[in-house]
């Protein structure tokens, strides 16, 4: 804490209170951002062109084969998201496994 104290007044002054806040913010705000364009501009138009269809096919059709399209794509939606995050996270591992073979045939070749 002294040294705190002998440092000059121009080094208080140009710091912020909390600096983890503001390195915090600028992670927070685009990640916020995010989910609001998702929500926005994916999942409420999605879920409008569900209802419009299954409203029209139960008009003018039975309204059971509104509940079998209602089923199928509400049952879809999920499970594509659950297989493309799968996925995911295996190319991830595949991508570390092969950066790391990569290396290793280049240290084989410099060595």
């Amino acid at each position: 804490m002294a040294n705190l104290h002998m440092c000059g007044e121009s080094m208080h002054y140009g710091r912020t209170a909390i600096p983890g806040l503001q390195c915090q913010s600028l992670y927070v705000i685009p990640c916020l951002q995010d989910i609001v364009n998702i929500i926005l501009f994916n999942v409420v138009p999605q879920m409008i062109d569900i209802v419009v269809a299954c409203s029209y096919l139960a008009t003018k059709m039975q309204p059971w084969v509104a509940g079998i399209v209602l089923v199928t794509v509400s049952s879809y939606v999920p499970l594509t998201v659950c297989i493309t995050e799968r996925r995911g996270k295996i190319r991830k591992v595949m991508n570390a496994l092969d950066n790391e073979r990569e290396s290793r045939a280049t240290d084989v070749l410099l060595g």
